[in-house]
């Protein structure tokens, strides 16, 4: 291969004094990142070049003149050793969907729809395109207040199952996984892979259980704890909340979609290699190892590109990460930094699997009346005259019997007013009162239809009892 390589900053061809390059594409986890150490000897550059300066790189086996990468500099610092660089390090030009906050609601939309809407609320004079982005044929509901651009774009991924990228030119690429082949690349031992770095099924990343948290629009949460079929003592959990998810038929889709995920993972892998230059990740690409038994078309999550001009190690290598995302320390700190910036959320401190809510916008979830009704977003007695009413839920059936179950509400007027629970589909002699509000209780019977009752009672010190919103946690 006649390997061609350019380096520009801020216009000027700076190849000549490469120590050495890395630039790091990934799919849909995040934006793209470089490091470029330049000779600075006498310190001939020093100062010249600053936050805000624009790094190009161009590599291919003919001319240099296919960009694989567009940079802006965050940091650059100088390095004085035994030799003097400058080291100029940073993040692709569309950096700022990392700095951009996102205020947007659908429902029932195609994830393409929403990306292309939120790409629109972007000013004009960012540049960004949405030529490739495709339709994806499945309909989605989200709901963004103050979040991160980039993290809606990898939510709305994490739901419709698809990839998204950024090219140089700044146009969106989304489609569906495992649906883009680059056939023009490959990696084939004895022709361009140098080694395989690793190779195989890594069940760390497996999981046996996740546990969704949303948040009903009164404040108070949804729980929803999807299970696999193959869970046995052990239990792997994975955590997962959402600012959108404000319904228990979101949660519980979350928790599904995601426990589809993890409870099978693909072979991981990652190779270095020469050549690839036209592979983007998101794409697919044919790799055949025979030494190693390795004939498969992965899905590659991460492009790596190095150049440095030392020995036996020098010119351009790729590593190519496939199929998942290696999950360091760092970056399991960038996800539980995403979590937390999404939505704050009421603590399920007791970590109960489910939640049985009730937010009285509507009487779906009610199973009867008595001197009570579900009126302004409130469940309150029917009659200014009554004393008492008595009003009771449908039923939420699970697969085992219920062991524990934790009380949440809000309202007014209701010190007098008595809650109650049933693992028994409310039979008679079922009926079991909870001892208080916020406090982990057993139930004294074996069930697995939990029903809700609550009895209104209004006194001088309770005028007007109301109740905005109730939820039972249970286990």
């Amino acid at each position: 291969m006649n390997t061609q390589i350019k380096l520009e900053v801020d216009g000027t061809d700076e190849t000549s004094k490469i120590d050495q390059v890395e630039f790091v594409k990934p799919n849909t986890t995040g934006i793209g990142t470089f490091k470029v150490r330049l000779k600075n000897a006498s310190g001939r550059i020093s100062g010249l070049y600053k936050e805000g300066s624009v790094v190009k790189f161009f590599y291919d086996n003919i001319d240099a003149s296919r960009r694989q990468f567009w940079g802006r500099v965050d940091y650059p610092k100088e390095i004085i050793g035994g030799s003097q660089f400058l080291e100029l390090i940073g993040r692709h030009r569309s950096f700022i969907l990392a700095e951009t906050k996102v205020n947007y609601a659908a429902t029932n939309a195609d994830p393409a729809d929403i990306l292309r809407a939120i790409i629109d609320q972007l000013p004009d004079e960012y540049g960004f395109t949405k030529n490739n982005i495709e339709t994806i044929g499945i309909t989605v509901d989200v709901e963004w207040n103050y979040v991160n651009f980039w993290d809606c774009v990898i939510e709305l991924c994490e739901k419709a199952q698809t990839d998204c990228r950024i090219d140089d030119d700044l146009d969106f690429y989304f489609h569906k996984r495992d649906t883009k082949v680059n056939n023009n690349e490959y990696i084939a031992e004895g022709i361009n892979h140098i080694r395989t770095i690793e190779h195989g099924k890594d069940d760390f990343q497996e999981k046996t259980r996740v546990i969704a948290v949303g948040q009903d629009d009164k404040g108070l949460p949804i729980v929803y704890t999807a299970i696999s079929s193959k869970e046995g003592v052990e239990k792997k959990e994975f955590f997962l909340r959402s600012a959108s998810a404000n319904t228990v038929q979101k949660v519980k889709d979350l928790a599904i979609g995601k426990l589809r995920e993890l409870e099978v993972r693909p072979k991981q892998s990652r190779y270095i290699s020469i050549g690839l230059e036209t592979l983007e990740s998101g794409q697919n690409i044919h790799v055949s190892v025979p030494r190693q038994q390795i004939f498969e078309i992965p899905r590659v999550l991460q492009v790596k590109i190095r150049f440095n001009t030392r020995g036996r190690s020098g010119g351009v290598r790729y590593e190519t990460i496939m199929e998942r995302e290696l999950n360091g320390i760092p970056q399991i700190l960038l996800e539980s930094i995403r979590n937390e910036r999404k939505v704050a959320i009421v603590q399920n401190s007791n970590k109960l699997n489910f939640s049985h809510n009730f937010d009285f916008n509507n009487d779906n979830l009610t199973e009867s009346h008595s001197q009570t009704e579900v009126r302004d977003g409130l469940l309150k007695l029917s009659n200014a005259g009554f004393t008492n009413g008595r009003w009771i839920s449908d039923v939420q059936t699970v697969n085992n019997n219920i062991t524990q179950v934790e009380l949440r509400y809000i309202g007014k007027d209701l010190t007098d007013s008595k809650f109650y629970f049933s693992v028994m589909n409310g039979i008679d002699g079922s009926w079991e009162l909870f001892t208080g509000k916020e406090l982990l209780q057993s139930p004294g019977n074996l069930g697995k239809n939990l029903k809700l009752r609550v009895d209104l009672i209004k006194t001088d010190l309770n005028p007007q009892p109301e109740l905005d919103s109730l939820l039972c946690l249970f286990s």
